[in-house]
């Protein structure tokens, strides 16, 4: 048994493919995480630019990390679920165990600042 040659045509549509599919997710990073920056405001360290560049030089490892990223936003903002305009309490719920937060609703699942479950 020996390699099979694959035609030239059939690698230059592999390649195509594979190209392909990196361009749109990496736009497709983009669009999120401006919107997600619209919608979360920026953080430190948590730019689309460098989002963008780490999905161009190292896509099997930072589009997975992206994804966890953007879960963890919309699991957070689930959490806090306060429209803009909203006065919220302060100091009425319990402490965070991972971080130490004081969270502002007794009623809160999960930590404002770390995303921690506040399960007890």
């Amino acid at each position: 048994m020996g390699l099979v040659r694959l035609p030239f045509r059939t690698v230059n549509a592999v390649v195509g493919v594979v190209i392909l599919v990196l361009a749109i997710t990496i736009f497709g990073v983009a669009a999120d995480h401006r919107e997600l920056e619209r919608d979360y405001g920026r953080h430190v360290g948590d730019s689309t630019a460098q989002w963008v560049v780490g999905c161009i030089l190292l896509w099997i490892i930072v589009f997975p990390l992206y994804l966890l990223h953007r879960s963890r936003h919309k699991r957070l903002s689930a959490a806090w679920d306060v429209d803009e305009g909203d006065e919220v309490p302060q100091g009425t719920g319990a402490f965070c165990g991972a971080c130490g937060t004081q969270q502002a609703a007794a009623e809160d699942r999960f930590c404002r600042e770390c995303g921690a479950s506040l399960d007890v």
